[in-house]
């Protein structure tokens, strides 16, 4: 009976679309450069017009595309003309549902030097699985860093080195479709040495589908940068500089070419930074205090490189290479003061500290990607491969002093370490993607990833009149992991139905040695569903429907069972045991004019983890950070986000983000209900004058076993342009009432902790940028790369 009912239903959507005898047609609009021209008119008219067969009309979207449904079959002329260019007009033969070539718009020759015809993109775009960060419209991007960028993403927040898209900190992020494997600090040092002038956007993915890899159980943040799209030669060069208290330098430039069939783009980027911090805690146990304050100095220097060319070697053929190269040299100096009072042993001490570090970050990745347009319908194949790896020396020297109530001394600790990591990271991956009947789309793709980390600790104390190796906390870690991949996904339209449904199948082999400690190895085997349905309730009332599995794979440094001291009664403990989190996220979203949106969503967390905060059963003063699987977790809420003109000259940007969180481990809860909001206003003014506002506030929230304080931030920026544009002078205020800081407590068995660490974050910077443009244009055709695939996850 099933299949009777099947083949009718089959029967029915056949004979319908036969009848109907009508098609979609499918087109984008760009200039010679290879700019998208959005809200260009586009006409459609019949040749010889009959009954049914009118004139069509619409204008192109932000992206230059355009979209005719229902088109009955025949000849047709479509017209296109925007202000400033001159008109195109094709014939066309739609006989089935087409997809037009891209099709390039001419500057009118009077005007070709005294006009510019340009589009700003909201500061957010709302898109049908994302949200779009445009940094390159906001001059709040600045001098920063990417790090501190990703702040201004609808749902996203950073703490620390942490960040979290809709509340969930197992977030990944990508640079132009590819995963970054790193995490923690490694993360944080990375994205430090991509300025926000080489980005074009930040995309916010909350529900990945089957096409993405499935590491990162809390969605993903694509990073896209700039890349030379128009003709002939141009570039930038920037300047900035920081203040006050320590004085911090940024400075970039990108040169681009763009011919008709190569385009070639390369830039350089180089911070130097100082800050400062303060950090401390208080500790009570068994009637026993310890209170420690520091005051540290950071000295950060950082270069960053990319070089790319893709190559047409016809319409259907395209070949491009990429090198980004990141160098980091971070140094710290951290004086220290404690207090120890101990009425369980009868002891009182004060010990003050000196702690330094030195830590070289040298990361490389070369990208190959071959392009294959099959034919003109959309039919295309992409392979990929890459190499990544990733060398890190990281040293430090700790020295404790030890005196009495009466300040006579006692002792002193004396000890250092070097802690060298290399990484090797390999992949290659294919994806396909092909048209099925005009309103459906086929996607499959393979991919084997294989990553080598060799971790080396060395600590050593001193003795008498020299270093002596530590042998109980020097230790070797050597990792070795594969990953095989498939996917395949499948997704059409009708009316004002659309759906979409995939599967990803993974495949984790994994070894780990730890000399003298302990050995594992690892051999599962996932599924991860993703399904998307959306019904359009009316012309600009929809609703959508996601759901997708994910998983988060612990991180080589914390599979190591060995222990990282920072001070001698604070130690942090990596787990071999340490399962994979696995993560079912539902999403219902409510779109009203294709820019208002609310969405209701859960989670749930099987297998979560943790850096858990615990007491030293010898010494219940000493806080100890283990890595551990909780048993359950599960978060639920509303995410709302709300663009609004206010007038011609004033626009805004907000996002406010609702959610209930808890997390249940060795029959203990932690669950807070959460707000996060954050909102940016922008004014536009005569004689290209802008100046945004931007601010955020986070409620109390949880992290494993700690407790965050509520905290919030307001940001200032203003900019006046000149020459014609070619010359931006900018000046940014961060954090203008000093309050971006992170205070959190926790109470485990024996011990309560109190803690508080504030950073230099209110900065006053100025920064010049100045665009130029060389040579003769030409008409570029514009190339599609193959950036829809994943980067190397490694650590």
């Amino acid at each position: 009976m099933k299949r009777l009912l099947a083949l009718f239903f089959i029967f029915l959507v056949t004979e319908k679309c036969s009848l109907a005898q009508e098609s979609r047609v499918r087109g984008k609009v760009l200039s010679l450069h290879a700019q998208d021209i959005a809200f260009a008119s586009v006409r459609l008219s019949a040749e010889a017009p009959t009954a049914g067969r009118q004139d069509l009309g619409m204008v192109s979207n932000e992206s230059g595309e355009f979209t005719f449904d229902k088109v009955p079959n025949g000849a047709y002329v479509l017209q296109i003309s925007m202000v400033g260019y001159k008109p195109l007009e094709r014939s066309l033969q739609i006989l089935k549902d087409t997809i037009l070539q891209d099709l390039y718009l001419e500057l009118e020759g009077t005007l070709l030097e005294e006009i510019t015809v340009t589009h700003k993109k909201p500061l957010v775009s709302r898109l049908v699985d994302r949200y779009v960060l445009n940094v390159g419209e906001s001059i709040l991007s600045s001098g920063r860093s990417t790090f501190e960028l990703l702040k201004y993403a609808p749902g996203v927040m950073v703490k620390g080195s942490q960040i979290s898209i809709n509340g969930n900190t197992s977030t990944k992020v990508m640079v132009n479709g590819r995963l970054l494997r790193l995490s923690g600090d490694q993360l944080q040092n990375y994205l430090a040495t991509l300025r926000s002038e080489d980005i074009a956007s930040i995309e916010v993915v909350p529900n990945p589908g089957a096409e993405y890899e499935a590491e990162g159980s809390g969605g993903l943040l694509d990073i896209k940068l700039k890349k030379g799209t128009k003709s002939g030669w141009n570039g930038t060069i920037g300047l900035g500089a920081t203040t006050p208290i320590w004085p911090s330098y940024n400075g970039n430039t990108q040169l681009n070419y763009g011919g008709e069939k190569l385009q070639a783009y390369g830039s350089y980027n180089y911070t130097q930074r100082e800050a400062d911090a303060t950090f401390g805690d208080r500790r009570f146990a068994d009637q026993s205090t310890y209170q420690t304050d520091s005051e540290t100095a950071y000295k950060n220097r950082a270069h960053n490189v990319r070089l790319g060319t893709n190559y047409a070697i016809n319409d259907a053929h395209t070949v491009g290479l990429e090198y980004n190269g990141s160098f980091n040299d971070a140094k710290s100096q951290t004086q220290s003061s404690a207090v120890l009072n101990d009425l369980r042993n009868n002891r009182f001490n004060t010990i003050s500290g000196d702690f330094n570090t030195d830590n070289r970050n040298r990361f490389n990745n070369v990208s190959f990607n071959y392009d294959w347009k099959m034919d003109t319908l959309g039919t295309t194949l992409i392979f990929i491969g890459d190499y990544t790896s990733l060398s890190r020396t990281s040293g430090a020297n700790f020295l404790s002093r030890y005196t009495d109530q009466g300040n006579n001394f006692l002792f002193d600790s004396l000890y250092r370490n070097a802690i060298p990591t290399d990484i090797e990271n390999y992949n290659v991956s294919a994806d396909f993607a092909k048209k099925i009947g005009g309103r459906g789309q086929l996607k499959a793709g393979l991919k084997y990833t294989k990553t080598n980390t060799v971790n080396d600790v060395l600590y050593e104390y001193w003795d008498n009149d020299g270093y002596v190796k530590d042998e109980e906390r020097s230790n070797t870690f050597d990792y070795q992991e594969e990953i095989f991949a498939a996917y395949g996904q499948y997704g059409f339209s009708l009316d004002k139905f659309a759906f979409q449904a995939g599967l990803r199948v993974e495949k984790t082999r994994s070894e780990g040695n730890s000399v003298g400690l302990s050995t594992f190895n690892r051999d599962y085997l996932g599924l991860f569903p993703s399904m998307y349905v959306k019904y359009d309730l009316h012309q600009n009332h929809s609703l959508a429907l996601r759901y997708n599995r994910r998983l988060e794979r612990p991180t080589f440094n914390i599979l190591n069972p060995f222990e990282w001291r920072t001070d001698d009664y604070t130690y942090v403990l990596g787990n071999p045991g340490l399962k994979p989190q696995y993560t079912n996220a539902i999403n219902l979203s409510y779109q009203l004019y294709k820019q208002y949106d609310l969405t209701f969503f859960t989670s749930l967390l099987d297998g979560t983890f943790g850096s858990l905060l615990s007491d030293e059963p010898s010494n219940g003063l000493i806080s100890r950070y283990r890595w551990q699987n909780l048993d359950r977790g599960y978060m639920y809420g509303v995410n709302i986000f709300a663009p609004i003109t206010v007038t011609k000259w004033w626009s805004m940007t907000n996002n406010a983000l609702v959610y209930r969180h808890q997390l249940e481990y060795a029959g203990l809860r932690n669950n807070r209900t959460i707000f996060e909001g954050k909102s940016t206003q922008l004014f536009n003014f005569k004689n290209d004058l802008t100046i945004e506002l931007s601010g955020y506030y986070q409620s109390r929230y949880i992290i494993a076993n700690l407790v965050y304080v509520p905290n919030y931030s307001v940001d200032f920026a203003i900019s006046k342009a000149f020459f014609n544009k070619k010359l931006q002078v900018r000046g940014l205020i961060t954090d203008i009432f000093n309050n971006d800081r992170m205070d959190y407590n926790s109470v485990t068995e024996n011990l309560q902790l109190q803690a508080y660490q504030k950073y230099l974050t209110r900065r006053f910077s100025v920064n010049l940028i100045y665009n130029f443009s060389l040579g003769k244009k030409v008409n570029v055709k514009k190339v599609q790369s193959g950036n829809t695939t994943e980067r190397n996850r490694m650590n």
